[in-house]
């Protein structure tokens, strides 16, 4: 908290927008994943959207619009998720960066889910299901140190789950565990 705090200082005195950004990014972050003040973190991460708005930097926009949709994720603002999960992937496509991409899909498909469950559109589930999909020819390309791969497996194997395709949430499952044996 404080380095940022520090961070933050420096870089607003010396005009520097883009680091001032991803200051904001990084205190947006600690907000949420350390102290759980998700509203604040919001309020953090939309100063940095002010500042990058002028820039030409994606990868600046990608990260500021990958946190505010999990922070509106985390207050149950599913909506607002599902908003910034879109902006993500238009991003993405830009970045040519596959993991980026289907980390972006992933939180596509979750938004798409939970937008469902609280809305009762069940069309929703569709597209959800659609999206986790569209994971799985690129999960190759896929680090297997990433975080985020066994999760997307597990992700995969719940969306056949879902339509009781046994075999292949089976499948999948065991891919997970086969990244991260402890992750399942």
């Amino acid at each position: 908290g404080s380095l940022a705090d520090q961070a933050l200082e420096y870089y607003n005195r010396h005009h520097d927008q883009r680091m001032l950004a991803w200051c904001h990014i990084a205190r947006g972050v600690y907000l949420a994943y350390q102290l759980e003040k998700y509203d604040e973190s919001i309020q953090e991460l939309k100063l940095a959207e002010e500042l990058a708005m002028p820039l030409h930097d994606r990868v600046l926009k990608y990260y500021i619009c990958q946190y505010v949709g999990q922070s509106n994720h985390l207050i149950q603002n599913y909506e607002r998720a599902l908003k910034y999960a879109l902006q993500v992937i238009d991003y993405c496509k830009t970045l040519s960066d596959t993991s980026k991409l289907v980390i972006g899909l992933n939180n596509l498909a979750t938004a798409y889910a939970l937008a469902s469950i609280a809305n009762g559109d069940k069309s929703l589930m569709d597209s959800a299901a659609l999206n986790i999909r569209r994971c799985i020819p690129l999960m190759d390309y896929m680090d297997n140190h990433s975080p985020g791969k066994p999760f997307i497996y597990g992700t995969i194997s719940s969306s056949f789950l879902a339509e009781d395709k046994i075999d292949s949430a089976m499948y999948f499952a065991k891919k997970s565990m086969q990244v991260r044996p402890t992750y399942l």
